[in-house]
């Protein structure tokens, strides 16, 4: 479904000749002719923009491409995501609360770990509730900001969750204007804050 979504939404903006590759991005690779209308795909890339499936189930054949193995289609792309950018790298994802903060399950928190000691986990934004409800998704979600290439010492949390959201009344740009301005220093204020990872990590130790 989400295809001819995709290539309706490119033409929508503009886009008059969308390439797209159809595929399962966790199980296969594209082929040398699908690879063709963006020149040949780079094996890691500076900059990676995802929102992955939430809730989706895996088969074996998924699971065996990827050091921590879970049916979590999620926790698959963390992985995925982690090991497609260069050093220095940078992702902007979406992620479904529950990755955050689910521990009763190997996977979940090996692939944390790993998120926390390869990368700078920067910056965590908490979406209201109903955020995706107009696009059929009624979970609570985070944007997820983080660069590869060296272990996480602070997070910068912004906190929306109280913001009332509805089909009729979505999130708009106008909700992030204080975010957008306490931005570049990271800043401090009712919605705000940042947690020292260096420090949790020595008084874990």
């Amino acid at each position: 479904l989400i295809y001819p979504i995709a290539l309706a939404n490119l033409v929508l903006h503009g886009i008059d000749e969308p390439h797209i590759w159809h595929g399962n991005t966790l199980t296969t690779v594209p082929s040398a002719s699908e690879h063709r209308p963006f020149g040949e795909l780079p094996a890691q890339y500076d900059v990676v923009l995802t929102n992955p499936p939430f809730g989706g189930k895996e088969n074996k054949q998924a699971q065996d491409r990827f050091t921590f193995r879970t049916s979590s289609t999620q926790v698959l792309f963390i992985q995925h995501v982690i090991g497609s950018l260069k050093m220095n790298g940078r992702c902007g994802i979406v992620l479904d609360e529950g990755v955050l903060f689910r521990t009763n399950e190997t996977a979940f928190v090996q692939t944390k770990r790993k998120l926390l000691d390869d990368c700078d986990v920067w910056c965590i934004v908490s979406l209201p509730a109903g955020t995706f409800l107009g696009a059929g998704g009624g979970v609570k979600t985070n944007l997820v900001f983080f660069t590869r290439g060296k272990p996480t010492e602070t997070i910068w949390y912004y906190d929306l969750s109280d913001v009332k959201v509805t089909k009729r009344n979505p999130l708009t740009l106008a909700a992030f204007d204080e975010f957008f301005r306490l931005l570049p220093e990271r800043g401090e204020s009712n919605r705000s804050w940042t947690v020292d990872i260096t420090a949790r990590r020595a008084k874990a130790k």
